[in-house]
């Protein structure tokens, strides 16, 4: 706390975290026990849906750090390769190259 005293309020330099129990596991002892006590209905159900949502959360977590883990390199070179045989490459890239001076020619001069 007396660190992040040390900056103005308009620094950001510090990134805040806390290390939290994994809600998961938390939803199903609450599931558990609430079907141990025979409390079923809407509070189970709510439950179960919280639980789903959490797994849905983790299934995305792990597509998306398997996309920026991957090596698009390879691939990436194949393409440029193909668009060079079959000739598309210097007409894609003078497309390319007029609708950037295009943009550029938009934007404000600062």
């Amino acid at each position: 706390q007396t660190r992040i005293e040390q900056f103005g309020s308009s620094e950001i330099k510090f990134n805040l975290m806390a290390m939290v129990g994994d809600k998961r596991v938390m939803l199903q002892d609450r599931i558990k026990s609430a079907e141990e006590q025979k409390l079923g209905g809407i509070i189970v159900d709510d439950m179960k849906a919280l639980l789903a949502e959490q797994d849905e959360k983790r299934t995305q977590w792990k597509r998306e750090n398997d996309r920026r883990r991957h090596n698009y390199l390879p691939f990436c070179v194949e393409l440029i390769k193909g668009l060079a045989k079959t000739g598309k490459l210097k007409e894609l890239t003078e497309e390319a190259r007029k609708t950037s001076l295009g943009k550029m020619h938009k934007r404000p001069k600062i």
